[in-house]
């Protein structure tokens, strides 16, 4: 038995060695060719020679007060996020959240408002500004924005809008919180749809729409400040520039194929229409032409060509001004109250004429001329 145990402990760390030995050496091995393909990987990516803006921050802390939007403007959702590997920003929760959208916007001049076409012209510029943790602690020298995340951004109700590429710039303004600024310069013609119910004392919001491809999900902008939404000239002599109102909304799910919802920043330009000109150069004039009706009244009722005659000139003067409004209006199912005027002034003239017409019917007798009394009692009616 003893002799058993000494050749046991002769025999076994020999057996152990065997079997281990080759097992340990095939893993040393795969450990080797990992570190080998991990390093060859390092040097690829430092010598491409710019940074990376795809390399995912590890263990970064963005701190804010609550409430407090890092942008600068409205509340920050998620005042504290660790960034542990994650592109997109986290709540407490580990749920994602939207990427928040700051837009400051200067108004450089508004030079044009067309009734008939249902657009303005306008010439502004944009900034947006928005956290991107992946860009932590980087240089602008060393970022190809090609490759960068942009919430892709556009003006939605743009006609006819130029995107000036001279004016275009993106730069990392706080590295520290990964904050970019991006600017660009537009200058074109907008869509909007103009309320003339009540022209010409009518009030319109010229709006610019700005929306992004991105879903809510995503991307939503923040309502801006009242210092960040600034107007320098309004050159339109027929309107009043008010101060701008704004309001962030979401996009209706049937506008879009895939029954997305977007959020969009709507910017109201509020103008009131100057009506002193329509007044002078429309409303007193045809209100003097409706007035000379009067001086049918002089003439003797049995001339009625020279009655009608009258009365349907300035019947004819006041159609041709009717003419000369419509053309300044586009083509509404509605009536303005400029139209409503003028249907007064019609209708005024039109019985004018009816009665200049009828009142010969009447008979003239020895006692009393029928056609005179009723004639005069039309008049003061």
């Amino acid at each position: 038995m003893p002799s058993r145990i000494v050749w046991f402990g002769l025999v076994g760390p020999v057996l152990v060695c065997a079997v281990e030995l080759p097992r340990l050496s095939m893993a040393a091995a795969a450990r080797a060719a990992a570190a080998a393909r991990a390093a060859a990987k390092a040097h690829a990516s430092s010598s491409h020679g710019g940074y990376n803006p795809e390399r995912r921050a590890s263990k970064v802390s963005i701190m804010g007060a609550p409430g407090q939007s890092l942008l600068g403007g409205g509340d920050f959702k998620h005042p504290t996020v660790t960034v542990d590997g994650q592109a997109e920003p986290k709540s407490t929760t580990g749920e994602k959240k939207p990427r928040e959208i700051q837009v400051t916007m200067k108004i450089l001049s508004v030079s044009s408002v067309s009734n008939v076409e249902q657009r303005f012209s306008a010439d502004f510029i944009v900034v947006l500004r928005w956290i991107d943790p992946k860009l932590i602690g980087a240089k602008n020298s060393d970022i190809d924005w090609t490759h960068a995340w942009n919430p892709r951004v556009s003006v939605k109700n743009a006609l006819e809008l130029n995107k000036l590429e001279d004016t275009v710039s993106r730069r990392l303004e706080d590295p520290t919180i990964g904050l970019v600024r991006d600017t660009a310069r537009y200058r074109g013609s907008l869509s909007e749809y103009l309320e003339l119910e009540e022209f010409p004392f009518d009030h319109q919001d010229l709006t610019i729409v700005l929306s992004t491809t991105r879903s809510v999900n995503d991307v939503v902008f923040v309502s801006p400040t009242s210092d960040r939404v600034r107007v320098s000239r309004f050159l339109l002599p027929e309107w009043e520039m008010k101060p701008p109102k704004w309001e962030v909304v979401t996009s209706d799910p049937s506008d879009s194929t895939s029954g997305r919802v977007y959020s969009e920043l709507m910017v109201k330009l509020q103008a009131r229409r100057l009506y002193a000109s329509y007044i002078w150069n429309v409303g007193l004039v045809v209100g003097m032409i409706v007035s000379l009706c009067f001086l049918t009244f002089c003439i003797d009722v049995t001339d009625i060509s020279s009655r009608l005659s009258t009365t349907l000139t300035l019947l004819l003067t006041a159609v041709a001004f009717k003419f000369v409004v419509g053309e300044s209006l586009p083509k509404i199912a509605y009536l303005t109250l400029m139209d409503k005027y003028m249907l007064v002034a019609f209708t005024f003239l039109y019985s004018i004429a009816i009665e200049n017409g009828v009142v010969t019917l009447f008979p003239v007798t020895d006692e009393q001329n029928l056609p005179q009394i009723v004639d005069l009692y039309f008049m003061y009616v």
